[in-house]
């Protein structure tokens, strides 16, 4: 995941998948979020990450996280759009 995320190649962990990109040192000073639930656990483990609560999806560059299970979508459609804006749109449309 490291060296996917250095080379520029988006990361995305979907719910609780925070937590790996975190044991990985993938969160350090970026913003990032888990389900609601598990957010002050998230915080607690890794307290170089700057955890966002109540927020669909967090990142910035090529590591991405989302909140929960309908968050999801919307963090992947994000992704898609950050490449490709008209395939996105259809994705979206097509939900």
């Amino acid at each position: 995941m490291r060296a996917a995320a250095g080379s520029g190649s988006s990361v995305a962990s979907l719910w609780t998948g925070a937590f790996v990109l975190g044991a990985a040192g993938l969160l350090d000073g970026l913003p990032c979020t888990t389900h609601w639930r598990w957010c002050d656990r998230l915080a607690e483990r890794h307290p170089r990450a700057r955890v966002v609560p109540n927020v669909l999806y967090a990142g910035a560059g090529a590591v991405w996280t989302s909140a929960g299970v309908s968050a999801d979508s919307d963090l992947l459609i994000e992704l898609v759009r950050r490449r490709r804006a008209l395939a996105a749109a259809g994705i979206a449309r097509s939900m």
